[in-house]
């Protein structure tokens, strides 16, 4: 695991979120790139939901990346 710079790891583990998340197949794509145009909506592919439990962040290599805090706790 890499240590993450401090200023990522805020902008991945605190603050507000202001942009709406969802999950859909990898077969949808087309269609929701079709409806985001016709929406005047941007889309972007942040990740992919995968069996198991947890999130894992990965940098740009493919390098899993630790946390010194996991962020704040909803439930």
């Amino acid at each position: 695991l890499c240590p993450v710079p401090q200023a990522l790891q805020l902008a991945l583990t605190a603050g507000d979120e202001y942009e709406l998340v969802f999950t859909a197949p990898a077969t949808c794509r087309r269609q929701l790139a079709t409806l985001a145009v016709q929406c005047g909506v941007e889309l972007a592919r942040i990740g992919e939901v995968r069996e198991g439990s947890g999130v894992s962040v990965f940098d740009a290599a493919g390098e899993s990346l630790k946390f010194a805090s996991q962020g704040f706790q909803h439930f």
